[in-house]
C-alpha cells in the first residue's frame, strides 16, 4: 500500500470525531489533530482526480455486487439517475434526500482535494447511505414494483454469497491475517514484559486493531484506547513482512512518537509484530 494512502483528506473529519468527545479537551488530543492537518496539507506527489470518481463504484461492486467494479459503476449510475428523478417527480423528500446528497458532495470535495490513494475503507461512514440510495433507485426505475424488487434482492443475496466464505473452516478476519493469528498475537503481548502499552496494525484499514484488542481482552490485558496512542510508553504493531515500521503515515503509529524496534515476532507467513519503544 502507498505511504500516502493513509494521508486521505476527509480522515481528518473522522479522526477529529475520535478525539472530539464530551472528555476535557487536552494538550494530548491538540497535538493530535495539528498531525491531521499536518497530514493533509503536507506536499504530496502522483495526484489525480481519478481516485475520487472511481472510489465510488468500486465500493457499489464490493458491498452490493460480490466485487464487480462494472456493476458497481451501472449501480452508480442508477443512484444518480434515481436521485434526479426522485428531486424533478417528488418520489422522496427533498428535505431528507437533500442531506445525503450534500454529505456525498463534502466526501466527494475531500477526494478531490486530497488527490491522492482512496481505499474502499476511507468512504465506510458512507456505505449505509449507499445502500439506501440503491434501493431509492430500485424503487424509482421498477416504479414500485414489489416482486422485481424481491427478485433483485434474492439474485444479490446469492451473487454476495459467493464472496463469504461459507466453506472456510477458519474465516479470514483480515487480508492474510485469521482468528488464531490474533489469538497468538494476544499470546505473547501477554508474556512480554512491558510499561503501558497500546496495539496498532497496517492491515485493511483496522489500523485499530480491533480484533486483537478482543483477544487482550480475554487474557485480561487493557491497552490504552484506540483515542490515546501518544500516552503510550511501548506500541505492539502487527504489519506485512514487506513492510517497515519507520515507513507506516498511519495516525495511531505517528502520533506514537519517534520510536525504535525493541522486539518483533513471526505472526504467521505474512505478518510480524513488532514492539517499538519511545526514543
Amino acid at each position: 500500500m502507498s505511504a500516502k494512502t493513509s494521508k486521505i483528506g476527509f480522515e481528518t473529519g473522522v479522526r477529529i470525531m475520535y478525539v472530539a468527545k464530551k472528555e476535557a479537551f487536552n494538550m494530548n488530543n491538540r497535538r493530535n489533530i495539528r498531525l491531521i492537518f499536518r497530514y493533509f496539507f503536507s506536499k504530496k506527489v502522483g495526484l489525480s482526480l481519478v481516485p475520487a470518481f472511481s472510489i465510488w463504484p468500486e465500493v457499489m461492486g464490493k458491498i452490493l455486487f460480490a466485487g464487480s467494479f462494472i456493476l458497481g459503476v451501472i449501480g452508480s449510475i442508477g443512484i444518480i439517475g434515481s436521485t434526479f428523478l426522485s428531486f424533478k417527480k417528488k418520489f422522496a423528500s427533498k428535505k431528507y434526500l437533500s442531506v445525503f446528497v450534500y454529505f456525498f458532495i463534502v466526501v466527494f470535495a475531500a477526494g478531490l482535494l486530497y488527490g491522492g490513494t482512496l481505499n474502499p475503507h476511507y468512504i465506510i461512514v458512507f456505505h449505509t447511505s449507499l445502500f439506501l440510495l440503491f434501493s431509492l433507485a430500485l424503487y424509482t426505475f421498477s416504479r414500485g414494483n414489489i416482486r422485481f424488487i424481491l427478485f433483485v434482492s434474492l439474485v444479490l443475496l446469492l451473487l454476495n454469497s459467493l464472496s463469504w466464505n461459507l466453506t472456510s473452516k477458519i474465516p479470514v478476519l483480515q487480508d492474510g491475517l485469521k482468528m488464531k493469528d490474533f489469538e497468538k498475537a494476544a499470546t505473547i503481548i501477554k508474556k512480554d514484559p512491558k510499561k503501558v502499552y497500546n496495539v496498532t496494525m497496517h492491515a485493511q484499514g483496522d489500523n485499530r486493531a480491533m480484533p486483537l484488542r478482543y483477544y487482550l481482552s480475554l487474557l485480561g490485558e487493557n491497552p490504552m484506547p484506540y483515542e490515546n496512542y501518544s500516552g503510550a510508553d511501548d506500541l505492539y504493531l502487527i504489519i506485512r513482512k514487506d513492510e517497515r515500521p519507520q515507513d507506516l503515515t498511519i495516525w495511531e503509529y505517528t502520533s506514537f512518537g519517534p520510536s525504535y524496534e525493541k522486539q518483533k515476532w513471526v505472526v504467521n507467513d505474512d505478518y510480524l509484530l513488532y514492539k517499538l519503544g519511545k526514543k
